[in-house]
């Protein structure tokens, strides 16, 4: 008995080994209900590397133990960057625009640049801790001038029961999305007159 509280110890502070883990980020339309809009919107985005796996996934976040030292990666099957440019995509045309990739922004345009996304996962006996932070810089442009740039930012932790804990980093990571796009969204809304 002593040995078996000796090992529960060992583990609630020292934590688990962990091996990496891989999510499937795949983009849900927000539930919000925008003004309806028409027209085309260029989506541009800067060059932004990002660690990737032997096997080509990306790297979006960092399994913990309890105390939050690192024992293991969390993978996606896409970028964060690409993630997001695809969120703006589906939101778009949600409300009615026809949104489209371009090199540089031309026209009316969205630049999308310096993400920084990260996911925390800090696994306990109990509870998992899960922390996803994203920010990144965007300029509004009309008829190809620069007419707003600002910063878009969305913090989010919960605590979960171990159990099925992929399903929950990718709902938090897609309702952080959510937010962060509707910063954008609003932001079209209240300073930018497309149509």
């Amino acid at each position: 008995m002593k040995n078996l509280l000796l090992i529960i110890l060992s583990l609630s502070i020292f934590g688990c080994a962990t091996v990496d883990e891989k999510i499937i980020l795949k983009y849900e339309p927000s539930p919000n209900i925008y003004e309806r809009r028409s027209g085309v919107i260029n989506i541009s985005k800067a060059l932004q590397s990002q660690k990737q796996s032997n096997n080509g996934d990306w790297l979006v976040g960092s399994l913990n133990n309890a105390n939050g030292v690192k024992r293991a990666s969390l993978f996606a099957n896409r970028s964060n960057v690409d993630f997001i440019v695809d969120a703006i995509m589906v939101e778009l045309k949600q409300i009615g625009y026809t949104p489209k990739i371009k090199q540089k922004p031309t026209g009316n345009a969205i630049f999308i640049s310096d993400i920084s996304s990260f996911f925390n996962v800090n696994k306990g006996l109990v509870t998992y801790d899960l922390e996803h932070k994203i920010t990144f810089n965007v300029d509004l442009y009309r008829n190809g001038q620069k007419v707003k740039s600002f910063l878009v930012f969305y913090q989010d932790s919960e605590t979960v029961p171990p159990v099925k804990v992929s399903s929950q980093e990718e709902k938090m990571l897609t309702k952080s999305a959510q937010k962060a796009v509707t910063q954008i969204i609003k932001e079209l809304g209240n300073v930018v007159k497309w149509t």
